[in-house]
C-alpha cells in the first residue's frame, strides 16, 4: 500500500463510518506513507494499526492526535524484523501528542516533534512529543512497546520541542533499546519521563536542554543507562527552570537536571549536568542498590547531588562537583540541607502523570465547535521551528 503527495484537510467525526482519521491503515505490510499533509482532523491525523513498512516526510498540524502507532506489526507476524519506520515527519501543533506508539515496535528518527497542545480547560489533559505506551490485551495484561529513538547517524535525531507536558514520555513497561542524538528542550513539563516499570537500555548523545521541573526523570520502579563508561557517549542535562509543583499540600519549585524516583534504578555516567536552577541530580527512594552516578560534571546548580528517602548505601562515585554541601566532595543528604525551600523532594512521583482517561479514548474526541475558534490557528511560533525543517517542493 502507497499514500504519496496528498493534502487531507479536516476530517470529522460523527455517523457510524467516519472516524475523523486523516490517514488511517490497518492489517497491511510493507505500507509507505509518504509526502502527505494532513491538518485540522478531528481524531488521529496518521493512525497505522496492525501493520509494517515506512511512514516519512509527511507533515500532520493541528489534529487531536498528530501519528499514532497501535498493535503493529500484526501481532500475529512471523517476521522477526517486521516494525514501522518513523522518519523525517513534521508533527506540529497537535493536541494530546505528536506521536504515540502503543504496544507497537518502531524506529522513530529524524522526526521534529513539536508544540504539542493541551485541551483548553481540562488541567490534566495529555500534550506529549513523543509517548511510548501499552494497550490492555487482558484485564492486566499488557503487550509493551519495543522502540529505536534517535540513531547516533548523522540529522537521525529527533527534535522534541516546546510540548505543553513531557518531551518524551515512556509508560506501561514500554522497552527503549537505545535513545540517541535527541534534542529535547523547552518542555513544560519534563524533558523525558519513564515511569511504571520501564527501560532505556542506552542514552546517549542527547541534547535534554531547557525544559521545567525536570530534564529527566524516572519512577515506578523503571530503569535507564544513561551516558556509558566512554566520554563521547555523554548526555547533555541543561538549564531545566524551576516550575511550582503541589505536594503534600505545599507548594514547591522543581527544577532539576536528573531525577530517580520510587524503587526506580539508573547508571549515570559520562554526563555533563549543569546550569540546573534546583539540583543537578536527586534521588530519592530509589533502589539504592542498582543506582550509580560516577565521572559526570554536575555544575551551576544550587545542589549538585542529593540522597534522600532510603538512599543510604549509594555513594556516587569521582564526579566533578562545583556546590557540594561538604568540603570534601561528598554528596549529601537531605538531612544536610537546612534550607526548608528543598524539601520536600517528592517521595513517590509514581502517578505524576496519571491524567484521567489519558488512553480511554471514549469521548475523547468530543471536540464539537473545536475549529469554530477565531485566532486558534495564530499561535505558530510558539517554539521557532522556521528553518529547521525544509519542505519546498515536498508536494511538487
Amino acid at each position: 500500500i502507497e499514500i504519496v503527495g496528498n493534502h487531507i484537510l479536516g476530517s470529522r467525526m460523527g455517523g457510524t463510518d467516519e472516524y475523523g482519521y486523516g490517514i488511517v491503515v490497518f492489517s497491511s505490510s510493507d505500507i509507505l506513507i509518504h509526502g502527505n499533509y494532513s491538518e485540522k482532523n478531528e481524531n488521529i491525523g496518521i493512525y497505522v494499526s496492525k501493520s509494517s513498512g515506512v511512514v516519512q516526510n509527511n507533515v500532520v498540524e493541528w489534529s487531536v492526535e498528530g501519528l499514532r502507532l497501535s498493535d503493529s506489526p500484526h501481532p500475529e507476524s512471523d517476521q522477526p524484523d517486521d516494525l514501522v519506520l518513523v522518519h523525517n515527519n513534521v508533527l506540529e501543533l497537535n493536541f494530546d501528542s505528536g506521536i504515540k506508539v502503543l504496544s507497537s515496535d518502531a524506529s522513530i528518527s529524524g522526526n521534529v516533534v513539536a508544540n504539542t497542545l493541551a485541551f483548553p480547560g481540562d488541567e490534566l489533559a495529555a500534550a506529549d512529543g513523543l509517548v511510548v505506551g501499552s494497550l490492555a490485551i487482558e484485564e492486566g495484561e499488557r503487550r509493551p512497546s519495543s522502540v529505536v529513538i534517535g540513531e547516533q547517524a548523522e540529522e537521525s535525531g529527533n527534535v522534541f520541542g516546546g510540548n505543553a507536558r513531557a518531551g518524551i514520555l515512556i509508560t506501561d513497561n514500554a522497552n527503549v533499546a537505545s535513545l540517541s542524538s535527541n534534542l529535547v528542550e523547552a518542555n513544560l513539563g519534563r524533558g523525558i519521563w519513564l515511569q511504571k516499570e520501564s527501560t532505556v537500555l542506552e542514552a546517549v548523545n542527547n541534547s535534554v536542554l531547557d525544559n521545567h521541573l525536570l530534564g529527566l526523570g524516572l519512577a515506578g520502579n523503571s530503569s535507564i543507562n544513561l551516558g556509558s563508561d566512554a566520554q563521547e557517549d555523554s548526555n547533555e542535562i541543561m538549564g531545566t527552570l524551576a516550575a511550582p509543583v503541589l505536594l503534600m499540600g505545599l507548594t514547591v519549585d522543581i527544577g532539576d537536571g536528573v531525577g530517580i524516583f520510587s524503587g526506580s534504578s539508573a547508571s549515570v555516567r559520562n554526563n555533563i549536568i549543569s546550569g540546573n536552577d534546583r539540583a543537578g541530580l536527586v534521588a530519592d527512594h530509589a533502589n539504592a542498590e542498582n543506582v550509580v552516578v560516577k565521572n559526570n560534571l554536575v555544575s551551576g546548580a544550587e545542589y549538585d547531588i542529593v540522597l534522600a528517602g532510603q538512599t543510604e548505601g549509594l555513594i556516587p562515585a569521582a564526579n566533578v562537583l562545583d556546590n557540594s554541601c561538604d568540603s570534601e566532595g561528598t554528596p549529601a543528604t537531605v538531612d544536610d540541607y537546612e534550607e526548608e525551600s528543598l524539601l520536600p523532594i517528592p517521595e513517590n512521583a509514581v502517578g505524576m502523570y496519571e491524567a484521567k482517561g489519558m488512553y480511554e479514548s471514549k469521548g475523547m474526541y468530543e471536540t464539537e465547535g473545536m475549529y469554530e475558534t477565531e485566532g486558534m490557528y495564530e499561535t505558530k511560533g510558539m517554539y521557532e521551528t522556521e528553518g529547521m525543517y525544509e519542505t519546498e517542493g515536498m508536494y511538487e
